[in-house]
């Protein structure tokens, strides 16, 4: 074990001598935001009592395997794939999106070749590296976590009455997959005079309707317009998901593979659900995949379902409320994973048999060692449970909730509109049905394949 000196970041959001009393020093009587113990090149650790005076990146790069083990070490890893921090946050933050591996690196070489300045205000990777985080609560910690639904955005932003955003409550009511993404921008483009218009006449109506609770959305609308009267994003309570955290609860922020679905999505008839499962990333563990093929189960009219005779301490998940993943054990030795649909009360669940694999491979595999090929990773439901870690204490899981460690997210890839379409397979009733559908032409769907489905004639994810 290695004693390590850190150093503590003095942004201005940081509470006053915030991070004095954790690591014992003198107070300044200034912001302290950040304690950072890792290898950053910016403010790497330092060991304390090396004979060289060597930072801990010096130390790991002298000897990966030792300090990193050789999983990491045989990838080409000389530093820690993470940097810890500590918090100690004095007033809101800032709104964050998190790139993606591709994103990073691409971005990172695009603004290089620019020529932007690292510490440019300008510029927006600073590394080529993509920066999901965990965030744990050590106190009581509010953040914003996800989008709302659009229609539930759409009347919290009218019940302000503000003339000004007319046009934002449009976009939101638009439908559509964008909505969301076109809503924020129109948001972000906001410029001048027409920003003060609306943070202030937004800032008032929510004064006259909150709680001043700090579970309620329009409360925070008027703590960060008091903060930061210029920002149009002080609005983005209305917008996202207003989440409290208690010491020792988490969420999960992954590099960017897209955004939750909101309750409202999975809250219909499983046969129609399930073709808009397909194209959508089911992640869990640093793990993600794409989901190519899938099987929807009813409840009472369907005698293939585990729900068809009625509800029991098994199949309690499959009644909702949708949004759930249902977990259940098979053969005395499998786990299979489905997606909770239908109304809620009402049995119906998308069995999911098959999906790309995208992120995590290697643990995919240390999952899945007997696995010979990428291919045979997760082509088939227990294949998929057992290379993402799924398992039975997960049943229940809530995809809606962003505190949960299941996500099945949207990066907006659209379902096929020719979906593979087939009858269900193992299964010794209502054989005949055709309720399993899958994305054309991918090598990961499992076989056997549906009659209609010709690799040759379809497009591959």
């Amino acid at each position: 074990m290695l004693l390590l000196t850190n150093t503590v970041q003095t942004y201005a959001w940081g509470r006053l001598d915030g991070l004095a009393p954790i690591v014992g020093s003198e107070p300044t009587g200034g912001p302290e935001a950040e304690l950072w113990v890792g290898t950053h090149p910016a403010a790497p650790s330092v060991v304390v009592d090396d004979p060289e005076g060597r930072t801990l990146a010096e130390v790991i790069a002298s000897d990966p395997s030792r300090w990193l083990g050789p999983g990491l070490a045989d990838a080409g890893h000389t530093a820690l794939p993470f940097l810890l921090k500590v918090l100690a946050i004095g007033t809101p933050l800032s709104l964050q999106a998190h790139p993606s591996a591709e994103q990073a690196a691409t971005g990172f070489v695009r603004e290089e070749e620019a020529g932007i300045d690292i510490g440019a205000r300008n510029r927006t990777y600073r590394d080529p590296n993509p920066k999901p985080e965990a965030l744990v609560a050590l106190s009581d910690t509010w953040a914003l976590c996800g989008f709302r639904d659009p229609a539930d955005a759409a009347a919290l932003v009218q019940i302000l009455g503000v003339p000004a955003l007319d046009p934002l409550v449009s976009i939101l009511r638009g439908g559509g997959g964008r909505s969301l993404h076109d809503a924020l921008a129109w948001l972000l483009h906001l410029q001048g005079a027409d920003v003060d218009s609306v943070v202030a006449s937004a800032a008032d109506a929510a004064s006259s309707v909150s709680g001043d609770t700090p579970d309620d959305p329009m409360t925070w609308v008027v703590r960060l317009a008091g903060a930061h009267p210029d920002d149009p994003t002080v609005l983005a309570p209305l917008l996202m998901q207003v989440v409290r955290l208690v010491p020792g609860q988490a969420v999960h922020l992954p590099a960017s593979w897209g955004r939750r679905l909101p309750r409202s999505f999975y809250e219909r008839d499983p046969l129609e659900l399930a073709p808009d499962l397909l194209n959508k990333v089911l992640v869990h563990d640093g793990r993600a995949g794409r989901i190519v093929e899938v099987e929807a189960y009813r409840g009472a009219d369907d005698p293939a379902s585990h729900a068809y005779r009625g509800m029991t301490p098994r199949t309690a998940t499959m009644f909702g409320p949708p949004g759930r993943l249902y977990v259940y054990f098979t053969y005395g030795m499998h786990w299979c994973a489905n997606v909770v649909g239908a109304e809620p009360g009402v049995a119906g669940a998308v069995l999911l048999r098959a999906i790309e694999p995208m992120h995590g491979i290697e643990a995919m595999r240390r999952s899945r060692p007997r696995a010979r090929r990428e291919v045979d990773l997760t082509n088939g439901p227990a294949k998929l449970c057992q290379a993402l870690g799924i398992d039975g204490g997960h049943d229940g899981a809530d995809l809606a909730d962003r505190r949960d460690v299941v996500a099945l997210l949207d990066d907006e890839t659209d379902p096929p509109t020719d979906p593979c379409i087939g009858a269900r397979i193992g299964i010794s009733v209502a054989v005949d049905r055709p309720w399993r559908f899958c994305v054309g032409g991918s090598r990961h769907v499992s076989r056997p394949l549906p009659a209609d489905c010709d690799p040759r004639s379809r497009r591959s994810v």
